[in-house]
């Protein structure tokens, strides 16, 4: 009777996972001062997205919105996605810094993607950026 019991489960458990009803895997997320971040992409350095509930300064009611975030590792601290917060990760990459004013004129564009290069600009900026900001 144990047997059959166990073999059940596991099989229940067999069709739950190829069914997709199990959560995705803990490789895509990362937990940072309790709470979890998904990650985005970790070309150059991280990023990541929230989905949290918001409440508009003006008007009634919540939404639900993505934020969006980075870090400069894995073990890094996780910081909004904003204009300033990059230059302050990358104080020495004065390219870089020039290419975000050139590039974004608000912190909503830095999650902007590229279908033809298949990443995120701001992704193809950094690591254009890269080697050059050693010949200033």
């Amino acid at each position: 009777m144990i047997m059959k019991t166990y073999r059940l489960v596991i099989a229940s458990l067999i069709a739950i996972t190829t069914m997709g009803y199990l959560p995705a895997p803990a490789q895509n997320n990362r937990n940072y001062h309790k709470e979890k971040f998904q990650v985005v992409d970790t070309t150059a350095f991280y990023l990541y997205t929230q989905t949290k509930n918001v409440v508009p300064p003006v008007g009634k009611g919540m939404y639900r919105t993505d934020l969006y975030f980075f870090s400069t590792n894995a073990d890094s601290p996780i910081l909004p996605l904003t204009i300033e917060n990059l230059k302050r990760s990358y104080p020495a990459n004065t390219a870089f810094h020039y290419a975000l004013d050139a590039y974004f004129n608000s912190d909503r564009q830095l999650m902007a993607y590229d279908a033809y290069a298949k990443m995120y600009k701001l992704k193809y900026l950094f690591l254009q950026t890269q080697g050059s900001y050693n010949n200033f």
